[in-house]
């Protein structure tokens, strides 16, 4: 009967143990059976934070219901005498509806147990990153909820920076920045398909969840029945000595194939078909969830890198004095080869996080061969050394002309659009995103029909 057919069952019967039971040994005895089985089941995908909840609140009854409910002795025990046990056993009815009454509403909305749970979570300091797999639904839907809005501040951020003149960066840097807007574009655009990729499965899920199960109900049967055949096989093979007891288990083994036969053939024709086309509707939607995330993430991930190569241009510069005094280091101490690779070394570690493309290091690495080597030959260190400065004045120029006319363009564009394209790359959830996704993750959403 699905899943509300075993809930209600069990909380049927714990309702019923509460009038024999003590709520300690019915947590003990019943929910470690009952809570990983309904816990397991997709159609439903509670939370646990629910289910204990729900359990909860029933087992709470087994304080109000006779003959062993708490609540009655304890008042028993402070009424006076004219008030009979058999009163309070009446008075109580009321109660016990009305409890009866708060689980079914608690039932039927889960997200008056789910929500604060949620918050306090989302807004705590060892709150979940924007990454976590189990937000990503609720994130895109906020940011596609933001993105609705025809004066959102991403689109505007996205049509501004098309006008920003990337002309003073390298042709590499150039290039990965033109092509991270239009994947910040592409972003946005993806979202409106995922909205309707989504209402596409909707709209075909409402045929195709009683098929489904339908088809599971009939392929557990079978399963079992193809089980109970595999037993009743063995027991063929190792029954030799009783001819009656063989013959009945082979009359047995031929009625269950039979049925199991029977059974499958009961699947409809246009089952395959059915699970096809619907599956590759779910597929194109999880398709098109991944491409927005990776759009998203590289458009945020290689503007913030730009960024970060701009606001290291002040480090940069500082290095103008070891960089030139190097070169007094290489003509006057090149028999201290030690001092030469130390100092090769410390200028190798400041650099390595302005030296976007590795050249710099590249040519001291040669330097550094070189200094090794038996016979040093000072023209070809020089040469590289040459080079190695060469390169470092080149990024001086443009990276001076950049951070005045980029960097706070870009850092605009990233603040602008770090609640939506760059919610993913944020080190916490912002407090408007946290509270939506603690709304949207505290209902129960079906996943059956991914199985």
């Amino acid at each position: 009967g699905g899943f509300w057919s075993k809930f209600i069952m069990v909380m049927l019967v714990i309702f019923v143990l509460g009038f024999f039971l003590d709520f300690i040994e019915i947590a003990v005895v019943v929910v470690p059976i009952v809570a990983p089985i309904l816990l397991a089941d997709p159609s439903a995908n509670i939370t646990a934070v629910w289910l204990g909840v729900m359990i909860g609140l029933n087992i709470q009854t087994s304080f109000l219901t006779p003959p062993f409910g708490f609540a009655l002795f304890y008042l028993r025990g402070v009424a006076p005498a004219i008030v009979k046990t058999v009163q309070m056993y009446k008075g109580v009815i009321p109660f016990i509806l009305l409890q009866l009454f708060a689980l079914g509403i608690v039932g039927y909305f889960p997200a008056l147990v789910n929500y604060l749970p949620n918050r306090v979570s989302y807004l705590s300091e060892t709150a979940p990153p924007p990454k976590n797999p189990k937000i990503q639904y609720c994130l895109e839907k906020f940011v596609y909820k933001i993105l609705q809005d025809d004066k959102n501040i991403t689109s505007i951020a996205l049509e501004n920076a098309l006008e920003i003149d990337f002309s003073v960066l390298p042709k590499k840097l150039k290039k990965n920045a033109i092509k991270s807007i239009d994947k910040g574009f592409l972003a946005v655009n993806i979202l409106g398909d995922i909205a309707n990729a989504e209402k596409l499965v909707n709209e075909a899920s409402e045929n195709y969840r009683p098929k489904l199960t339908k088809v599971r109900r009939i392929e557990k049967i079978h399963r079992d029945l193809v089980s109970e055949i595999k037993l009743l096989k063995n027991e063929i093979e190792i029954t030799d000595n009783n001819k009656v007891l063989k013959d009945n288990l082979i009359v047995k083994y031929k009625k269950l194939s039979l049925e199991a036969k029977n059974l499958i053939s009961t699947i409809p024709n246009s089952w395959k078909e059915d699970y096809k086309t619907f599956n590759q509707l779910v597929r194109n939607e999880k398709k098109l969830r991944t491409e927005y995330r990776k759009l998203s993430d590289t458009f945020y991930s290689e503007t913030l890198k730009l960024v970060n190569i701009l606001k290291g241009n002040k480090k940069f510069y500082s290095l103008e004095n070891k960089v030139k005094s190097f070169q007094n280091t290489l003509l006057s101490d090149l028999k201290d080869k030690n001092l030469i690779l130390n100092e090769i070394k410390i200028l190798r570690k400041e650099i390595s996080s302005i030296d976007d493309n590795g050249k710099m290091r590249s040519y001291l690495k040669k330097i550094k061969r070189q200094i090794r080597k038996k016979k040093i030959n000072l023209d070809l260190i020089l040469k590289n050394y040459d080079k190695f400065v060469n390169v470092y004045q080149n990024k001086s120029i443009w990276l001076s002309n950049a951070d005045n006319k980029l960097r706070v363009k870009l850092q605009k564009l990233l603040l602008d659009t770090s609640l939506t394209l760059g919610a993913r790359s944020q080190n916490k959830m912002p407090r408007e995103t946290a509270l939506f996704i603690a709304k949207c993750n505290a209902g129960h959403k079906d996943i059956s029909l991914n199985f």
